[in-house]
């Protein structure tokens, strides 16, 4: 007999790996998409445009968005989709410091 359990309700590497990557990027797109919007509307000013740091800071929240998902696989005690959860966070912070990393060096 089959069940009718789809690929969220199975405790697997691979949901935490497709999790991990999948909600940093749209994370990313709907923060950068709030500030533009918000910069457009008027409520932001034009000068946030143009900081570094907004776009630094947008990176590490969109990764933060990881902790979500880890406190709804912690929930459900998904002890495997946690464990693949790691990898792409930690590529996506792999990432951000290859990127942002000496821009921040300089500054110490």
């Amino acid at each position: 007999m089959k069940s009718n359990q789809t690929i969220f309700s199975k405790d697997s590497m691979l949901l935490g790996i497709i999790m991990g990557a999948l909600v940093p990027i749209i994370a990313y797109a709907l923060l950068l998409s709030l500030k533009d919007a918000l910069i457009s509307g008027g409520i932001l000013p034009q000068i946030w445009e143009t900081f570094p740091s907004t776009i630094r800071t947008i990176g590490v929240l969109a990764i933060c968005g990881n902790l979500i998902v880890i406190q709804f696989f912690n929930n459900r005690r998904y002890t495997n989709a946690m464990r693949g959860l790691v990898f792409p966070t930690f590529a996506f912070i792999l990432l951000w410091f290859v990127i942002y990393g000496k821009e921040i060096m300089v500054n110490f």
